[in-house]
């Protein structure tokens, strides 16, 4: 693991917070950032969570829970992007009778907030029934609402890139500059505070949040991304990126990069 630091850092731009998101270099070449929040770096989504109670063999909404989804409506981050309504019911009587009561409680709770939601905003839905009753108790006749949210203001102390380009194919070089396999990146864990991307040529998409997911391809643009953070960070943090760029002249690139953006972004090629 990375030592931790005591450096703050953030970015104005929304874009570097996204899970993907598509520059162009200063040679004018495009590019992805595809943006991971596994191995320990800072979650990109983050949820907020609110309860709707139902009375015995009831589905619809009360004027004081009606003024509490008001409430978490109109308080939602400007960043939301998904809804999920999880409806449920308890255990008592027949279970076909309360799969139909929780969906009549998901539909009312769905008409009470489609009109209300920021334009954009996806609403899904799941009855579960009385699939996870505990019995027959007055807390498992509710709806649960969650909020999905983009972070984009978080502060972090450490950048970390991983440059999974093709030659990082066991077929072709196989290990970083010090050593690591890919497998061994997919295990590594990073320090909290971490924000953590794979930068990637621009013809092969992004493959989600897990790092494991990621297989080698490409052409590698680890040092546009570099340029890219450094330019566009507020504040100062570390910054680590993991290649199989063995060339000698990459530790002189890498001296001079500091030198000149000092105060910023240190690096360090791994």
């Amino acid at each position: 693991m990375i030592m931790p630091t005591s450096f703050s850092a953030h970015f104005d731009s929304k874009e570097m917070y996204k899970l993907e998101s598509v520059w162009i270099s200063n040679s004018g070449q495009k590019f992805k950032l595809c943006r991971i929040s596994s191995n320990g770096s800072l979650k990109i989504v983050k949820e907020k969570k609110i309860k709707v109670k139902f009375r015995e063999d009831k589905h619809n909404i009360n004027p004081g829970n009606e003024k509490k989804l008001k409430r978490f409506i109109d308080n939602l981050p400007r960043t939301t992007f998904n809804i999920k309504i999880a409806a449920h019911a308890d255990s008592c009587g027949d279970s076909d009778y309360n799969a139909k009561l929780a969906q009549k409680r998901g539909l009312s709770v769905y008409e009470q907030i489609k009109s209300k939601l920021p334009k954009g905003v996806r609403i899904t839905g799941i009855n579960n029934g009385e699939n996870k009753s505990s019995g027959h108790v007055s807390h498992d006749k509710f709806v649960e609402i969650i909020a999905e949210y983009w972070i984009t203001d978080e502060e972090f102390s450490q950048v970390v890139l991983f440059d999974i380009s093709g030659s990082l194919h066991k077929r072709k070089t196989g290990r970083t500059s010090q050593g690591h396999t890919l497998e061994d990146l997919k295990q590594i864990r990073l320090k909290p505070g971490t924000i953590a991307y794979v930068p990637r040529d621009i013809r092969y998409k992004c493959e989600g949040q897990e790092l494991a997911n990621y297989s080698p391809i490409g052409e590698d643009f680890y040092w546009e991304a570099m340029t890219l953070i450094t330019t566009t960070i507020k504040g100062s943090a570390n910054g680590y990126t993991y290649t199989d760029d063995t060339d000698p002249r990459g530790r002189m690139k890498e001296r001079i990069f500091n030198q000149k953006n000092s105060g910023k972004v240190r690096w360090e090629i791994h």
